[in-house]
């Protein structure tokens, strides 16, 4: 390590490889070490792991490195399930054992509260279990890459790249999901068609879907670039992948013209069978179509809702505002099971469709569905809910929104998220008028360092 006198901090320099003993995991499940107060975050490291690192950024105050030997195992370590450890972003954790990375999900979202939203005397309840860790995600996005014909290829990105792992196996996907994706992969090769490139605005492909059901419906997504010539291109893939597989009940054709290369259609162009999936879950059905906001993991799904509506302790007719509603399966949670009026909010159309359909489906007629923009849906309203639902994107709540949330001032409002960080940026503002009673994480994303977090706010 190269030190510099004076008022400079100690650094490291890149490419420098150098051992360090790995203290803790920080946010995002980078390991952390500490050099005289110099942090190292580095990748591909585990609390306990003495490594080899090479550093490949340096700042004033931190530098970033990535391990390339293991010096000296971690007592919490374990043996990677796949094959493609250590180049896919999908299970970063996954020789993390589960028990370790349930304490180190509490200790992350404690520590993500103590800095951001200054709370220092807040301990987060145990982290709730996956009741799976393995084949528990009933959507998975694969990203097509590469030209036309043989070297077309579909995928999961490497970590921290936009490089693809042509996945072979996947311990995350349950049913016949990767043999659907390679069928798929090798009849878009014959195709001839590219995948999209953002940068030249040249090819087709872009993304493959998949959603599934516990009783092992299959729903498949084709995300393209708006090109009409190709249209019948995806009817004849539709056809072959429904006689080849008989659990699709229905291939779907969405675009996107939008370079930004994340899985979310703008305009359904068409679909073979049906354009939807049903999930029962709780005594609830739901129809859940291609672009519609469903958790991911539907069996931790169940437990995190009755999370919610265990904090919630509503009296029947109680008056309930769901933002970012989804396709309605925590509104109708609380519908159902609490006996409340519910209105939800969700500026995607899709999902407002299939929560208004699954209201139908489960004869819950005292819920109401809007699609709107959730910042200016608040700025409209006036009447304020005994309880406040609030279910944002990574990106966490607007400022406008925590602006309208504060005016309407209801007494209790819960904040699901799967962001602690953004949700305790928010919990920072809120607490001008709020105070935080509760805190249960949820582990709905086993391997991974991601975590969902329920608090409870109450008025002050």
């Amino acid at each position: 390590m190269k030190k510099i006198t004076g008022s400079d901090t100690p650094i490291v320099e890149p490419g420098q490889e150098i051992a360090l003993e790995i203290n803790s995991l920080a946010f995002g499940g980078q390991g952390v070490s500490r050099l005289n107060g110099f942090v190292v975050f580095v990748d591909n490291a585990l609390p306990g792991q003495r490594v080899l690192a090479r550093v490949t950024m340096t700042q004033k105050r931190h530098a970033k490195a990535e391990a390339i030997e293991i010096l000296s195992p971690s007592p919490e370590q374990t043996a990677p399930f796949c094959l493609h450890a250590g180049f896919c972003g999908g299970c970063a954790w996954q020789t993390l054992s589960y028990q370790a990375q349930l304490k180190w999900k509490r200790s992350l979202v404690q520590d993500t509260l103590n800095h951001l939203a200054k709370l220092s005397n807040i301990m987060p309840e145990e982290v709730t279990p996956s009741p799976q860790t393995l084949y528990f995600r009933n959507k998975m996005e694969l990203s097509f890459a590469g030209p036309g014909g043989p070297d077309l290829e579909l995928g999961l990105h490497r970590r921290g790249s936009n490089l693809l792992v042509p996945v072979k196996k996947c311990h995350l996907q349950p049913g016949p999901g990767m043999e659907v994706a390679h069928t798929a992969k090798e009849w878009c090769r014959s195709s001839g068609l590219a995948a999209y490139n953002p940068a030249s605005g040249q090819g087709f492909w872009r993304f493959m879907v998949t959603r599934s059901s516990q009783k092992g419906e299959l729903l498949i997504n084709f995300i393209t670039y708006p090109r009409p010539a190709f249209e019948e291109t995806l009817r004849g893939l539709a056809d072959h992948l429904m006689r080849r597989f008989p659990e699709i009940t229905g291939v779907v054709h969405s675009t996107r013209r939008n370079k930004l290369q994340t899985a979310i259609p703008e305009k359904i162009q068409g679909w073979s069978g049906q354009n939807y999936i049903e999930e029962s879950l709780g005594g609830l059905v739901f129809r859940i179509s291609a672009g519609a906001f469903f958790q991911t993991n539907t069996q931790a799904a169940a437990l995190l809702y009755d999370h919610v509506l265990n904090m919630a302790d509503l009296k029947p007719g109680a008056h309930v505002l769901d933002l970012y509603c989804g396709a309605g399966a925590l509104s109708l949670w609380m519908a159902a099971k609490a006996k409340a009026r519910v209105a939800g909010v969700d500026i995607y159309r899709e999902s407002v469709a299939a929560a208004k359909k699954n209201a139908e489906l489960n004869h819950l007629d005292h819920c109401r569905f809007y699609a709107a923009d959730v910042a200016k849906f608040l700025a409209g309203r006036e009447k304020t809910p005994d309880l406040l639902l609030a279910n944002p994107p990574r990106s966490g709540l607007s400022a406008q929104a925590v602006q309208s949330i504060i005016r309407l001032n209801p007494p209790r409002i819960i904040y699901v998220s799967c962001n602690p960080a953004t949700q305790a940026r928010d919990l920072l503002l809120l607490q001008t008028n709020y105070q935080l009673k509760a805190v249960q994480p949820v582990d709905m994303f086993p391997h991974n360092p991601h975590v969902e977090s329920v608090i409870l706010l109450e008025s002050q």
